[in-house]
């Protein structure tokens, strides 16, 4: 019975594992494609909003791929929101790079804060 428990916790991590590494490789993709429309977004803040959900969710499955039988401590969530909101931050830089995208510094604001959102509800769901 315990291998068994063993074996589909292991299971469960490494779906989860495999979820972040799609997601964080989804994140890049659409960080660096042309976007197809010129001109502002219907809301003003709608950007940012999209921003802060897209690095909660990167945030929480980085939480979810954390083995359950370790403890998920104030630095091992320290870490994944450094990783959550880093990699947030990269591909902005990356943005700032390409002639067909922008780069703004609210935008990193927004992955930070949907960082922390995912650092702080994951371990709530685990």
């Amino acid at each position: 019975m315990r291998d068994r428990r063993a074996s589909s916790q292991r299971l469960a991590t490494r779906s989860w594992s495999l979820g972040a590494v799609a997601y964080a490789v989804l994140l890049a993709a659409v960080s660096v494609i042309p976007v197809p429309f010129e001109g502002p977004l219907p809301s003003a803040h709608l950007d940012k909003v999209i921003h802060l959900c897209e690095y909660w969710v990167l945030a929480w499955l980085l939480i979810r791929a954390i083995p359950v039988d370790r403890p998920c401590s104030s630095g091992v969530q320290l870490s994944i929101w450094l990783l959550a909101a880093g990699y947030g931050g990269l591909l902005e830089a990356a943005q700032a790079m390409l002639p067909w995208r922008s780069a703004e510094l609210l935008d990193v604001a927004a992955n930070m804060a949907g960082a922390a959102l995912g650092v702080w509800v994951g371990p709530r769901h685990r």
